[in-house]
């Protein structure tokens, strides 16, 4: 019997590590610390927070914790 993990890659370290890439292309030359690629991935995924287009997350009560909430 074998067995079969499937991932999902929406909500994982992937999708983190994608977005924290995409942003790190678009910024370069510039270098971010971890703090503030964590704030910048914040507002990529909650864009509706800053006046934005539609975040892509729902937007939930407490969802500004996720900037405690280590990826």
């Amino acid at each position: 019997m074998t067995s079969h993990s499937h991932t999902t890659p929406f909500n994982s370290p992937l999708e983190t590590g994608v977005r924290s890439l995409a942003i790190l292309v678009a910024a370069h030359p510039v270098a971010f610390d971890l703090e503030r690629l964590v704030e910048m991935d914040y507002l990529v995924v909650h864009s509706g927070d800053a006046d934005g287009p539609e975040s892509i997350h729902a937007a939930l009560p407490m969802r500004a914790g996720e900037l405690l909430v280590p990826g």
